[in-house]
This record gives structure tokens, sequence and C-alpha cells, in this order.
């Protein structure tokens, strides 16, 4: 948890509201852990967002729990959402857009770590979804409800190793 507290508070820093929603590892941490998260994430100031929106003025930011721990309820986290305002999306797993009957302006998602190791065949015997099967598992998609952005993002999954495949930071402007 050090890291991520050091990763945490780095961002923090930049003095910009932050949102974040739990992904599938969050889910298997230790109860105790996860509380010890929350309450990292909750004193640097992110807000957490559990299949719900927060009004962001001209935005709707809609938080979707993460698909693959079964937590993600897409319907409950529209329910409350202006649908005159732009709809971005945050969310662990991006397997969840498969779900969402909602139109959305820009959903963002990680999870595949860009596929971490970049051996074209290892995505179709890991089983991740429908979304790597067809070869979306980074990088910007058009699909039927709106725009995805599927980040490599900065972690990885076991091993604390990647092959061709660099850590990303991005920046979204909306």
């Amino acid at each position: 948890m050090n890291k991520v507290d050091r990763y945490i508070k780095e961002l923090a820093s930049a003095g910009v509201p932050m949102f974040a929603v739990y992904g599938n590892h969050d889910h298997h941490l230790a109860p105790a852990d996860l509380q010890k998260l929350t309450r990292m994430l909750e004193k640097a100031g992110v807000r957490l967002l559990h299949n719900e929106v927060y009004h962001a003025g001209q935005y709707e930011l809609i938080g979707i729990d993460d698909w693959t721990s079964k937590k993600s309820d897409p319907d409950k986290a529209f329910e409350k959402a202006d649908p005159a305002k732009p709809a971005i999306v945050l969310t662990h797993d991006p397997n969840v857009v498969l779900h969402i009957k909602h139109p959305f302006t820009y959903l963002m998602a990680g999870h595949f770590h860009g596929m971490q190791f970049h051996l074209p065949f290892l995505f179709k015997y890991l089983r991740k979804g429908a979304l790597p099967a067809a070869g979306i598992y980074k990088g910007m998609h058009q699909m039927e409800n709106g725009m995805i952005y599927i980040s490599k993002g900065i972690s990885q999954t076991g091993t604390n190793a990647r092959f061709l495949i660099r850590s990303e930071v991005t920046i979204h402007e909306l």
C-alpha cells in the first residue's frame, strides 16, 4: 500500500479534482485493507464513485464499479444522470461497455494493462472478455453507445514486469 499512497499523494499535489472507481484487485483485498485504501483515497481528496453519478457542472461523471468482480450496475449508475448533459464514464473493466444501455460521451477504463506482456496470442488464452478477444485492449475505440479509451495504466498484475508495453498516464481534456 506504500506505493499506492505515494502515487495518490503525488497525483493529489496537482490540486485538481480526482475521482476513482474500484478495480478487480481492490475487491480481492481483505476488508481491512480495502478500508485502508478507501481512507487513503479519501484523505487525498479522491471521490470514489460506486455505481453512481456525480454532477460536475456541465458534465455528468458516472462511476461504474468493476465488471470482473460482479460489482457493476450500469443501470443504477445512470439512474440519476441528466441525459441532456455529456456523460463521462469511469470504470475499471471496459467489458462493461457491452452492458451499458445508455448513450455516453466518453468512457475511461483500464484493466488490461495494454496486455502487459505484448504477445499477440496471449489474450486468446487468458479469457479476459469479449473486448480483448476482438482485439480491443488499449487505446481509443468507437463503440455503439460512445467513445471509449482503455489506458495501459502505470501498474501491472502479478509479476512486477511488462514486455513491449510501456506504462502510461493519460490526460483527457474535456
